[in-house]
């Protein structure tokens, strides 16, 4: 389990799974573009809390197929 790990909680996991959960439905239904680059930012997210900054910096010095 993630909960007491650098602060992020169930909670935090159970949000993050929801969100992608419905962007994965809105990648299907709608702009697949934009869902992704919301899926970015949350699984982004989830690694800076995590405390992986270093990690999330060199993934956004990749270039992107989209956008």
């Amino acid at each position: 389990m993630i909960e007491n790990v650098k602060g992020v909680t169930e909670a935090d996991r159970a949000e993050a799974i929801d969100t992608l959960n419905k962007l994965a439905v809105e990648s299907v239904n709608g702009d697949r573009e934009e869902a992704h680059m919301q899926g970015d930012g949350v699984l982004c997210g989830l690694l800076s809390d995590l405390g992986f900054d270093d990690v999330v910096e060199a993934y956004h010095r990749i270039e992107k197929w989209f956008a």
